[in-house]
């Protein structure tokens, strides 16, 4: 590592200088050993914040034993999974710790995710244990009905006993199983235990010089955040940005002085956008960039928003391998920087170049990432088959096996790292592993379609977004019931944001298809089930400029569905935090949701405005 990245490195560091640290020992032991040192040395500290309750260490504790004893109750074995179907926060992180104080292994299934998606997981994990809550009953009632037991976190967390539990569990003991996309059409389970957990935490906590005076906020997969700031001895706030948006998110930043932010490159962008003008983070210390390639670009665009001395890194893994190589930058050393690398290796990872013969690259040339260590996934769960493929012994014959990334990438002589994309169809969006011919065999499979392809392409604000590209076998296809058909099947983040038909997609010689020849999506309103209708008022005509603005459409129909026209929690944000500013009428997240159409959305800003008699903005519309 050169000196600039190990200045960037210090510059990390909290005010105080303190650094959390796990000794590479206490990687020996298990998670819930390392959260017991962090209970008795912060009893009384804030672990989690959400909206509306704090969570102390202790109460986590005492929470957390709560639902291990009822687990116990129903019988849950060392190593077995436990699936746990509950939103971000408090009593989800409750239900984690009290799963793994179990001794088990846990699986978060997404709350949004189709039930047929969540039926094969449970099957893949042979009807294990589901914890669920309330708010989520009706799904949870429907999978159980298929084999599977029910606990509700509740009744475990109102009637069992919260005094501790004694079980002693292994380093080597499953800690989680992480289901990502897979290319056979089905999700794959990715295996890690306690030990690899724990270096996994060691590294990043070495990444960003994390400490437990630390406030951190995450905007994806929070649980994970927020399991990871809890070893640290730090506090973790959750502001429910998947029901409330980036506006309520980027004043609760500034509100409660966070430090540190965990985000995906996509919904970093975001929160730029939405919080210019508005607000300043001068408390923001580190801002860890993850899931996806970063731009110079992006970082440079925060003068004026962050302090001057704010450190962006950059991590590069994978769930198989963890955090494999890090790079720091700041405002000023990004300048001129198109990509950021993926940046030199962390402690006990080590970084190989291969060719397609399994050969060793020279620097500056292209190979595939395969990444060394005795700290690597135990693999995947029922895939002995692709286990073996992706991960093999050490061919040098250490204790270190290696994990073949599937990702390209070359090396400057120094030993950093630069990302140059997959060998395969998988894609990052918005830090979700994606893999494209699972999007297309359910393209495939629907009533209609001919033949499809999907691609990753930039949207209109620069952000990576998949692209359905569509031979309709019958006339009468639309977008607006494909998307329904696929979200039967697929989670939200794998669905189509774009549809184009053709009347045959381009290939090349050898009959495959030539992606390189697929059109851009272009500007052009998508075939809807719905007649294209003009705005009719003009707040209307606003809100239909505001929806074209943020989607990148020439135009939209007031009756359109703000779905199928390729939107999503994060453009929907985009356009609720427009509207307030524009027509000067406060409207949550979740009305866009509750009114999807430019019609619909239109009545209740005109309802607002009228019952707002401090507000002229009525009279200015409408020239009254």
């Amino acid at each position: 590592m050169n000196a600039q990245q190990t200045a960037l490195r210090q510059q990390c560091r909290h005010p105080s200088g303190e650094v959390a640290e796990i000794a590479h020992a206490e990687t020996e032991q298990s998670v819930i050993a390392r959260f017991a040192r962090m209970v008795a040395a912060y009893p009384d500290k804030p672990a989690i914040v959400d909206p509306t309750k704090t969570l102390t260490y202790a109460e986590l504790d005492q929470a957390s034993n709560r639902i291990a004893r009822t687990i116990q109750q129903r019988g849950g074995q060392i190593d077995e999974p436990v699936a746990i179907l509950m939103e971000d926060g408090i009593e989800k992180l409750a239900a984690i710790y009290g799963a793994t104080k179990a001794g088990m292994c846990y699986a978060v299934l997404p709350p949004e995710t189709p039930e047929e998606r969540l039926s094969f997981m449970l099957q893949d994990m042979e009807y294990p244990l589901l914890l669920t809550d309330s708010s989520n009953r009706e799904m949870a009632s429907s999978l159980v009905s298929r084999g599977v037991d029910l606990l509700f976190a509740e009744e475990a967390l109102q009637n069992a006993s919260a005094d501790p539990i004694q079980i002693a569990i292994d380093p080597d003991t499953r800690y989680f199983i992480r289901y990502t996309s897979g290319s056979t059409g089905r999700p794959k389970g990715i295996l890690s235990t306690h030990r690899d957990y724990l270096v996994y935490i060691r590294n990043n906590i070495w990444a960003i010089q994390f400490c437990a005076q630390d406030r951190r906020t995450g905007f994806d997969n929070n649980s994970s955040a927020a399991v990871a700031t809890i070893q640290a001895g730090a506090t973790f706030f959750e502001f429910d940005f998947r029901h409330s948006g980036l506006a309520a998110l980027t004043e609760g930043i500034a509100r409660q002085s966070i430090t540190v932010i965990s985000a995906t490159v996509t919904a970093f962008r975001q929160l730029v956008r939405s919080a210019f003008g508005r607000f300043t983070y001068p408390d923001l210390r580190v801002i860890q960039l993850i899931g996806e390639p970063s731009m110079g670009s992006d970082i440079v665009a925060t003068r004026g928003l962050f302090s001057s001395k704010c450190v962006f890194v950059n991590l590069f893994g994978a769930t198989e391998s963890g955090t494999a190589t890090t790079y720091c930058a700041s405002q000023e050393t990004a300048v001129g920087l198109e990509n950021l690398p993926a940046g030199y290796p962390v402690e006990n990872k080590e970084i190989l170049l291969w060719d397609e013969k399994g050969k060793p690259v020279a620097d500056g040339e292209i190979g595939e990432i395969v990444v060394r260590s005795p700290y690597l996934s135990q693999g995947y769960w029922n895939r002995p088959a692709l286990t073996r493929e992706r991960f093999r012994p050490d061919p040098e014959g250490s204790d270190r096996r290696i994990y073949f990334t599937g990702d390209l990438g070359r090396r400057d002589h120094d030993g950093c790292l630069y990302y140059l994309g997959r060998k395969d169809q998988q894609v990052k969006i918005r830090g979700h592993r994606i893999e494209i011919s699972e999007v297309e065999a359910e393209l495939l499979a629907l009533d209609g379609v001919k033949m499809a392809a999907v691609d990753a392409r930039p949207g209109p604000n620069g952000d990576l977004r998949l692209v359905a590209y569509v031979v309709p076998a019958r006339e009468g296809l639309v977008v607006g019931a494909m998307r329904q058909a696929l979200g039967q099947r697929l989670p939200l983040a794998m669905l189509p944001a774009a549809f184009v038909f053709l009347e045959q997609l381009p290939l090349t010689t050898s009959q495959k298809v030539d992606r390189r020849a697929l059109p851009d999506p272009g500007r052009q309103r998508p075939p809807l089930a719905v007649d294209y209708i003009a705005p009719r008022t003009p707040v209307e005509a606003e809100l239909a400029q505001i929806w074209a603005d943020v989607l990148g459409l020439e135009e939209v129909g007031i009756h359109d569905n703000f779905l199928d026209l390729g939107g999503d929690s994060l453009l929907a944000s985009q356009v609720v935090t427009r509207v307030i500013h524009t027509l000067r009428v406060d409207l949550p997240l979740a009305t866009l949701f509750g009114a999807p159409t430019v019609a619909d959305m239109a009545l209740l800003v005109t309802v607002a405005l009228l019952a707002d008699s401090a507000s002229n903005q009525f009279e200015v519309l409408f020239n009254v």
